[in-house]
């Protein structure tokens, strides 16, 4: 009922879609060991898979490395981009067949790799799932606060978006994932490299660094915050990406990622522009009736 009246909502919107497109955030298929088909019958329209590297990483090292916070619906995550690596990832979703499912690839450079080397790891990465059935958009993942890259990302959008563009197909769209601690020079700064190289949309938002103790106590001192810790965060980086747009009458498609939780929560992203959806802390703590 909730998503029917939510289509009728969407419908008389003007230039939104005519239905909001809900998938699951990066984090939760990895290594796309969960078939395209399982992602679809959990409710959503899209998969998404990753973040993918080009070499296979074990992550950051130690136990616990994901903390959750029962009574406020938080996570905070230190996994630090574990993962098989772009190969690994490609003969998976291969393996699935002709399933039909618009897939996104979520992508970064493998930690620890830096300048044209980080380059040429993110270029391996998209030019791997070129030809993988049903790859509709790459989603550049500028945002991780896990790996201590984060501000050398941001230094270099321009050339980390420019590389995905140039190694994506005319059928691939390209996405951005931002940061929620990012500030309202950061938004200008980045709408104008996406103007400029062809991004069809923007992911509002990763984790965030900021622990607030409302939500988060005792911290553990490390990790990207998630669920109800990020809702104000992601809603207000939302917020301005939207309203920059609307000012230079140039909009992009705008993913809303971090703490929806309910309808409400998904009404308040629609209303500053939010033509998909996102979920993974939410379904931890609210299962699959979610989506």
């Amino acid at each position: 009922m909730y998503r029917c009246h939510l289509e009728k909502l969407v419908l008389n919107s003007g230039d939104h879609p005519k239905t909001p497109e809900f998938s699951n955030a990066a984090g939760m298929n990895k290594n796309a060991e969960i078939p395209p088909t399982v992602i679809y019958h959990l409710g959503f329209d899209r998969a998404k898979i990753g973040t993918v590297t080009w070499d296979s990483y074990p992550g950051n090292p130690g136990t616990p490395r994901a903390w959750r916070f029962i009574d406020t619906k938080s996570m905070v995550n230190y996994l630090g981009l574990p993962g098989i690596g772009a190969e690994g990832v490609r003969d998976n979703l291969m393996s699935y067949g002709d399933h039909g499912i618009p897939i996104t690839i979520n992508v970064m450079s493998t930690p620890k790799k830096s300048g044209d080397e980080q380059l040429r790891d993110i270029e391996r990465t998209v030019a791997c799932f070129r030809d993988v059935p049903y790859v509709a958009r790459i989603e550049v993942n500028l945002a991780c606060p896990n790996t201590g890259e984060r501000d050398e990302h941001m230094k270099r959008a321009r050339n980390i978006i420019l590389t995905v563009s140039r190694n994506t197909l005319p059928t691939q769209e390209v996405f951005v994932k931002v940061s929620p601690d990012i500030e309202q020079k950061d938004v200008e700064y980045l709408l104008d490299i996406f103007y400029s190289h062809g991004v069809a949309g923007v992911t509002t938002t990763n984790t965030t660094s900021f622990h607030d103790p409302r939500f988060i106590d005792p911290s553990p001192g490390k990790g990207g915050a998630s669920g109800n810790a990020l809702k104000e965060r992601a809603l207000k980086v939302q917020r301005m990406f939207y309203e920059k747009m609307a000012e230079t009458g140039r909009f992009l498609k705008i993913d809303a990622c971090g703490g929806i939780n309910s309808v409400h929560d998904l009404f308040e992203r629609k209303r500053y522009g939010a033509t998909g959806y996102q979920f993974y802390t939410g379904l931890i703590f609210e299962g699959t009736r979610l989506p």
